[in-house]
């Protein structure tokens, strides 16, 4: 859900034209466009987003005599073993893509410290 300016609005301290994004464009001072025109006039309009997915497969297997032998001799359930270890695998490369697409992402934004001015 985004929210939009309706109308263009122009005075000495900013512009704001339809369609510009509250979150993106603010007016500099509320008190100077409410009084030399008309107040401004925002609505939100719905847009969809394509999400993608990726498919990610692990696999472990154990043979029936590794499993009775852990259980008799230490007393370990292999699967209990196995699945928190898979779980935790799965969690980590998520991690790890999460990150490189914000490292990338990272290099096109263009920062002047202090100043607010990105590009």
């Amino acid at each position: 859900m985004d929210h939009i300016y309706t109308s263009t609005y122009a005075d000495a301290k900013d512009a704001i034209t339809a369609e510009d994004r509250l979150d993106q464009k603010r007016p500099v001072d509320y008190a100077v466009g409410a009084e030399a025109t008309a107040p401004r006039e925002i609505q939100f309009k719905l847009t969809s987003k394509l999400i993608s997915t990726v498919e990610q497969k692990l696999r472990t297997d154990w043979t029936i005599e590794a499993e009775q032998d852990a259980r008799s001799q230490w007393k370990v359930d292999v699967e209990s073993e196995m699945v928190p270890m898979l779980s935790d695998e799965t969690a980590r490369e998520t991690d790890r893509r999460i990150i490189e697409a914000l490292y990338a992402g990272a290099a096109y934004l263009k920062c002047v410290p202090f100043t607010g001015n990105c590009n």
